[in-house]
């Protein structure tokens, strides 16, 4: 479905109008009205893609690009017919954050061959040589804060211990929940091996312990399964959660298993986006921590880049070392994302205009999640 036809969206996309240009000076100027841009997402049930579909669209716009936006509603398929038809209408740069990182090499050749440009966004592209630059967030580090906040909450480095972990990852298909969980397990791992953590359910590989497409149904079925295995009087201490979606399913797990209730804390519980109701579970103080990717940033870097490709300038490149896709490195342009939970989210997420107070104090809708 077409961006524009999409209320909530052209709502969005409205409201960002005010954010065009902040963060820096452009390349230099130009007519870019003559130039098409596609941009591919993978999917409206997360908060996050309609978010970025319309913090590029409006980025894109005030430069003066043609933009075609569409969402693939998590179906890889459709996904490429989306792209095949923005290559057909002339799109010369595409900006594609893909369901299935490997699915869309097809495609991807057919733009190489038509000298079209690739870039990816905050999901790296596999197993081709037809993408040409990546736009993202640190997903590594992103892993290590959440796994840093599960070790400084249990005092780990302090010796104590042994409390029961268990994870909740993102899904296989995409490149990014792959090096999310490694980061997450660079900093676990030594208590895991020492004893001081205990996986009981013994699901301590991303694809043991993978949430298909990000879904907090899928989520919460799946701690749901996990929580049945904990005896009487035996508590879950973490959950790992590798994203904010999630956590709303894990969170409904822990609340039906009678967690949260006196005499039984809900575990300490992460992820990431700061998806806002999971901010409103931050200063409920059943989530603990999220990490906050300001999207704004990203989608104002990616319109530059497009911006120096397509008048022949170097890109603003910081990383050409650390994205192999399996056929090459991809220099990327990449963001780091910031800690949040009940003691900062005000500075972090209100002062910097990405939530209102009037978002804050209202109520969170699950509408705007998964569920």
């Amino acid at each position: 479905m077409r961006i524009g036809k999409i209320f909530f969206y052209a709502a969005l996309c409205a409201a960002t109008l005010c954010l065009t240009g902040c963060g820096g000076t452009d390349v230099v100027p130009r007519d870019n009205s003559g130039t098409k841009v596609g941009v591919a997402m993978p999917s409206q049930q997360l908060l996050r893609w309609n978010r970025d579909g319309a913090y590029l669209e409006s980025e894109l716009r005030a430069k003066e690009f043609a933009v075609d936006v569409a969402f693939a509603g998590g179906d890889a398929v459709k996904q490429a017919g989306q792209i095949e038809e923005m290559i057909a209408e002339g799109c010369k740069v595409l900006v594609v954050s893909a369901v299935d990182s490997k699915a869309l090499a097809p495609v991807l050749e057919r733009a190489k061959r038509e000298g079209v440009t690739v870039i990816a966004y905050d999901r790296l592209l596999m197993g081709t040589d037809a993408v040409d630059y990546y736009a993202t967030f640190d997903s590594y580090s992103v892993g290590m804060l959440q796994a840093q906040t599960i070790v400084d909450r249990l005092g780990l480095a302090e010796g104590k211990g042994p409390f029961y972990l268990e994870f909740a990852a993102g899904p296989t298909e995409d490149s990014n929940a792959k090096v999310l969980f490694a980061g997450a397990m660079d900093v676990l791992r030594p208590y895991i091996e020492q004893g001081k953590l205990v996986v009981r359910s013994g699901e301590r590989t991303q694809e043991e312990a993978a949430v298909p497409g990000w879904a907090t149904l899928m989520a919460e079925e799946r701690m749901k399964g996990l929580l049945a295995q904990y005896g009487e009087g035996t508590k879950i201490d973490a959950v790992l959660a590798a994203n904010d979606s999630i956590a709303l399913g894990v969170l409904d797990a822990l609340k039906e298993a009678g967690y949260g209730t006196a005499g039984r804390p809900l575990p300490i519980l992460t992820g990431q986006d700061a998806d806002l109701p999971n901010v409103h579970a931050l200063i409920a103080g059943e989530q603990t921590m999220s990490v906050f990717k300001d999207t704004r940033r990203l989608a104002l870097e990616t319109a530059k880049l497009i911006e120096a490709i397509v008048g022949s300038h170097a890109p603003e490149i910081n990383d050409t070392q650390n994205f192999m896709n399996g056929k090459k490195v991809v220099p990327a342009h990449v963001l780091k994302g910031t800690f949040v939970d009940a003691s900062n989210y005000k500075s972090v997420l209100v002062d910097s205009g990405y939530y209102s107070t009037v978002d804050i104090d209202g109520t969170a809708s699950r509408a705007l999640g998964v569920k």
